[in-house]
């Protein structure tokens, strides 16, 4: 009785995924490409490329919870001609799939495959009109299918009219994103600028409010193609709070003063004394000229990040333990959201592991006790406040709470069925020993 009820459950099974199968969207393995080419040409429709990877998850989705849905099928194999064409390669590649290997590799060189899936889509003459990636709802599938046989929405007939000068200034945000997500970088960048260019900073205050863009401006299309000299940043300089709510981003016209700062004024100074000068960069000068455009603040806190990040790559720790500690005392420690991780790996890898002095490790170990206090479960936390102690100094209290650290991730290790950090441990063993804790080379 039980093997036949496991027959039964096994064709229970079976048959659901037989069917839809049969239900989905109907894939051609047997035809060439230049076979595909001539069917969607006799038949008046539609070619559908599927490209995938056998390791993509996302493409494995839309295998299992797309393409096999009847609704799906039904639009799909009324309006094209499917096929999916491998990336990769695998010695347990099927006949048909090795067939394609050379078709594959030209159409991942020719239309810039580099996100699995893609879904690429051509006109019943084989010309490329409409392009998408990633996995989607059946919903979104259908309507991204919708899009590729209407001109008006078809990506490559957008690019068209926008090289034209046919495309309105309102349909460019959202094309230029497109363009990148399709990785034509060029194009993107061509058509941010000009909505820059000839929208935005020929729009007034009042116009610029009301009719902003709100994805592409938090985008790094606009990020990296806004310049200084551009007017619609001055608007925006003088109308930060309103700008914030507008996108909102609590801090987004700082963030964008700091972007614009960066690519304008530090990183060029950066690169001209590694390539030319030698030494460090006349921290002084660029103090001043930042101070001149937007004020004080602004100059000393970008000022100070420019520092860390410098003399960071440099790995000259003292002063990295200087401005990182200077950073903190001038600007409090960041607890909010996951701020208090970032900053935890700062006073482990940078104070712990590189001051020397035992009032400077005193002064994190303080820090260290207010973000305890906010997660006292946290068993990287207390390490980390325990090794802070400990370099102090308090020998002790530093093997008290590294004692702590240990039975915490003990306990969570066994309530979540995880592994056991075994750091801690080897730590709690080395103070033990009056053994360094911290890296010695």
């Amino acid at each position: 009785m039980k093997k036949i009820i496991s027959l039964i459950l096994i064709l229970s099974t079976l048959r659901p995924g037989i069917r839809a199968q049969d239900r989905g969207i109907q894939f051609e393995q047997k035809l060439s490409w230049s076979q595909v080419l001539q069917k969607a040409t006799q038949e008046q429709k539609f070619i559908f490329m599927d490209c995938y990877a056998t390791w993509c998850g996302p493409c494995k989705k839309m295998d299992l919870e797309v393409y096999p849905k009847q609704w799906v099928g039904d639009y799909i194999n009324t309006h094209f001609i499917s096929i999916k064409v491998q990336m990769d390669t695998g010695k347990d590649d099927a006949e048909f799939i090795k067939v394609w290997y050379a078709n594959a590799q030209e159409i991942k060189r020719e239309y810039k495959v580099s996100k699995l899936p893609t879904y690429l889509f051509f006109s019943p003459n084989g010309i490329i009109v409409h392009r998408s990636s990633g996995a989607m709802t059946d919903s979104s599938f259908l309507a991204l299918a919708t899009d590729a046989m209407r001109p008006g929405t078809q990506y490559y007939s957008k690019i068209e009219q926008y090289t034209a000068g046919l495309i309105p200034y309102g349909e460019m945000p959202p094309l230029a994103l497109e363009a990148s997500s399709n990785g034509d970088d060029h194009i993107a960048e061509d058509i941010s600028k000009v909505y820059i260019r000839k929208y935005l900073d020929e729009s007034n205050r009042d116009k610029l409010l009301a009719n902003v863009n709100i994805p592409f401006m938090k985008s790094p299309l606009f990020f990296t193609n806004l310049s200084s000299k551009d007017k619609v940043f001055s608007v925006m300089l003088a109308n930060r709070p309103a700008m914030d709510s507008l996108v909102h981003y609590k801090g987004y016209v700082e963030f964008l003063v700091n972007r614009i700062i960066n690519q304008e004024i530090i990183n060029p100074a950066l690169k001209a004394t590694d390539l030319f000068k030698g030494g460090n960069p006349d921290w002084a000068q660029l103090t001043k000229r930042i101070d001149r455009q937007y004020g004080r603040t602004c100059a000393e806190k970008i000022i100070l990040d420019a520092k860390l990040r410098w003399y960071g790559k440099k790995e000259a720790w003292p002063l990295v333990v200087r401005y990182n500690m200077e950073k903190i005392e001038k600007y409090g420690l960041d607890t909010s959201g996951l701020g208090w991780l970032f900053t935890n790996n700062i006073l482990y890898e940078i104070i712990f592991e590189h001051a020397t002095d035992a009032r400077v490790l005193l002064k994190a170990a303080k820090w260290m006790e207010l973000i305890n206090h906010l997660h006292p479960d946290d068993a990287s936390d207390i390490d980390t406040y325990a090794n802070l102690l400990y370099k102090a100094g308090k020998i002790n209290e530093a093997m008290a709470w590294e004692e702590k650290a240990v039975n915490i991730d003990e306990e969570q290790a066994k309530k979540y069925n995880s592994n056991v950090d075994n750091s801690f441990r080897a730590s709690l063993e080395k103070m033990k020993k009056n053994e360094p804790t911290w890296s010695t080379h």
